[in-house]
């Protein structure tokens, strides 16, 4: 016991150290690249970076990896970090053996912008680990109201860092609605909709600063009052992940036009401008390609049924427009695994059906990250069991029927 408490303790240095050897690094490159671009001879002083750096990147790779085991990180990104961090250390060492015991200046520049370049792309992945994926080109601007909650915002400074897509701590996942519903390790829902009170995130953020089990823990930025009642107003309103998609109605002639071409298409109900739309019996000559028509009310689309159509790669191209969808069939149709792709805007999006499709392992791996989704219908499409328990693995509160 006190021994893995002690390698989890040097785990968490980790986050410490690393910066040392970076800096070390790049200081090395540097005056190398200064050398080199004055067809000077190394300086004095690279023998010691590159012992220091090669020490440190070692150091740091070791309690890198027992980070990795004490933590629940998303395994594809921990996979690619893990190795670059372990890649980085062993050229790092190889540097500081070619610098000082050999004269291949070639073979030791080289290997240094080798390290470099690793060490750039270890750094990126670890970057990913902890602020999720794709943080690096992700927009600072908040997120809108179509398509988030109103807690989103909350969630996204203060927990999506240990309980978002790349790193689940205690097994808890924030930015998926299911699975604040489902909890995490404790068994106990983190929301119950409705009962603010009742819930365990909103006990956690309340207690005393003093309590180990108050959230988020020491060390990271504490919510303000106002924003504890954003996430008790939101609990109480039902814990809706994505606020009411506030469009505006189509143009009336539009839709009639539409309608007179032989698309089907109804308002979901009265005093709700979304739109249900059906491509089913459309017939053949009403339209040669009618999703490109259908696409001129495309934020109004709530419900949009394809089942049985060949589409045109136009026609494809125009679903990623369809971005407040919750429901969606593609059965029968001429779906590709790039297809669905094209839908990772829509964030409203509950039901996927690919029944008797193309559709494979990776066309249902482009839906992962979709937060409302609920349901993904694959009978006799090319989805294999691995396939679906890569999926669930993400996804653990999406039912997938087969």
């Amino acid at each position: 016991m006190l021994l893995d408490e002690a390698l989890a303790f040097l785990g968490r240095l980790h986050v410490v150290v690393l910066h040392l050897p970076i800096g070390i690094l790049v200081a090395l490159g540097l005056i190398e690249l200064r050398a080199w671009w004055r067809s000077s001879d190394s300086p004095a002083a690279a023998w010691s970076l590159a012992l220091l750096g090669s020490v440190g990147a070692v150091v740091t790779a070791v309690f890198g990896v027992l980070l990795s085991l004490n933590g629940s990180y998303d395994p594809t990104l921990l996979f690619r970090h893990r190795w670059l961090g372990i890649a980085v250390a062993t050229c790092s060492v190889v540097v500081f053996a070619l610098r000082a015991w050999t004269d291949h200046e070639r073979a030791y520049r080289g290997m240094l912008a080798l390290t470099l370049l690793l060490m750039m792309l270890g750094g990126h992945q670890g970057g990913s680990l902890t602020h999720g994926s794709g943080f690096l080109f992700a927009s600072a601007a908040a997120p809108d109201g179509v398509g988030a909650s109103p807690a989103a915002l909350v969630f996204e400074t203060h927990c999506y860092e240990c309980h978002g897509s790349s790193q689940q701590e205690s097994g808890l996942r924030l930015d998926q609605r299911g699975a604040i519903l489902a909890g995490g390790e404790s068994g106990e829902p983190a929301v119950v909709p409705g009962r603010a009170m009742a819930s365990e995130l909103v006990r956690r953020i309340t207690l005393p600063r003093d309590d180990e089990d108050r959230m988020p823990p020491d060390g990271r930025k504490r919510l303000t009052g106002d924003e504890m009642l954003v996430l008790i107003d939101w609990i109480q309103a039902g814990a809706p992940f994505s606020r009411a998609v506030d469009v505006e109605a189509a143009p009336r002639e539009l839709v009639e036009e539409l309608i007179a071409m032989g698309l089907d298409i109804e308002q979901v109900s009265e005093g709700d401008p979304r739109l249900s739309a059906s491509l089913r019996f459309a017939p053949d000559d009403a339209a040669r390609e009618p999703l490109l028509l259908l696409a001129r009310v495309a934020p109004q689309i709530t419900w949009l049924d394809l089942k049985g159509r060949t589409l045109s790669d136009a026609e494809w191209a125009e679903l990623g427009r369809f971005e407040n969808l919750t429901r969606l069939h593609l059965e029968q149709t001429n779906v590709e695994d790039a297809h669905l792709e094209l839908l990772a805007r829509a964030l409203h999006l509950e039901y996927v059906n690919v029944y008797d499709t193309n559709v494979g392992d990776d066309g249902i791996a482009h839906l992962s990250e979709l937060p409302a989704l609920t349901d993904v219908y694959v009978w006799q499409s090319r989805v294999s069991d691995d396939g679906i328990a890569a999926f669930l693995e993400n996804n653990p509160n999406v039912r997938v029927h087969r």
